[in-house]
């Protein structure tokens, strides 16, 4: 016995590394939707009627990085709206999906909504300590102080790894490329000429 339900369909969302497009294993990623592909549609609310009724206007993910809409939703168009993203990870552009046709909870449709790991850049600004003039053409190296690991579980750095390598420029400021959220140690790795 399948439940039609009247032309309604059963969703099940993941939420997954933009990258890897591995599963994003944190409870408490946040979420609207909304009816129409351009969200003028309208904010949906949802219902459980068991044990009691209760109304959902927010959806999060659980531990496993994915959650099921509470109840099913009629053919139409609907974007999901992230509000609050992890640590480590920017908040998702809208996910914009067409339901046409009836899915039971044992097959749900099925939605996957990527998250652009964050990134952030290391900057140096190199000043002689007695004359505080800009010091120009020090070659710094970044390593990673311990494994940068994302959510989705992806070791991004090793330990010890050397993951850049820049020079101090006219100004006396340079810096590292974008790297993964994680610890870092920057040293010198030749100094400017004559220092």
């Amino acid at each position: 016995y399948v439940d039609i339900g009247h032309d309604k369909t059963a969703v099940f969302v993941t939420v997954v590394d933009e990258e890897t497009e591995n599963v994003i294993k944190k409870a408490g990623i946040l979420f609207e939707l909304y009816a129409d592909r351009d969200a003028q549609g309208g904010l949906q609310i949802l219902h459980t009627y068991y044990p009691e009724k209760k109304e959902y206007k927010q959806y999060e993910t659980t531990k496993d990085g994915t959650f099921y809409l509470p109840e099913k939703i009629t053919n139409g168009w609907y974007s999901f709206h992230n509000l609050k993203a992890p640590k480590g990870y920017s908040l998702a552009d809208d996910v914009n999906f067409e339901i046409s046709e009836s899915l039971d909870w044992s097959e749900p449709y099925l939605v996957k909504i990527p998250m652009s790991p964050s990134k952030g850049v290391i900057y140096v600004h190199d000043v002689d300590a007695d004359a505080n003039k800009n010091v120009v053409g020090t070659v710094y190296q970044v390593h990673a102080a311990s494994d940068v690991v994302t959510l989705d579980g992806t070791l991004r750095y090793k330990k010890g790894e050397k993951v850049d390598e820049f020079t101090t420029d006219e100004n006396g400021k340079g810096e590292s490329k974008k790297l993964y959220y994680g610890d870092y140690t920057v040293t010198q790795k030749t100094p400017a000429p004559y220092y």
